[in-house]
């Protein structure tokens, strides 16, 4: 399995708990902190400055 396929297979694992919990308590779950990021545009200069914060 590549890194993409491991990245994709845990947000669609992340995004069906989502539905599960909002199925079971009837309000949305949301991250303790940030959001949700789109993977798919960030670039290695993205990356880096995150990690160095």
């Amino acid at each position: 399995m590549t890194l993409i396929e491991r990245r994709n297979a845990m947000e669609l694992f992340r995004d069906q708990a989502a539905d599960q919990f909002l199925r079971h308590s009837g309000s949305h779950w949301l991250p303790r902190a940030g959001a949700l990021v789109n993977h798919r545009v960030l670039t290695a200069a993205v990356i880096d400055s995150h990690d160095k914060e």
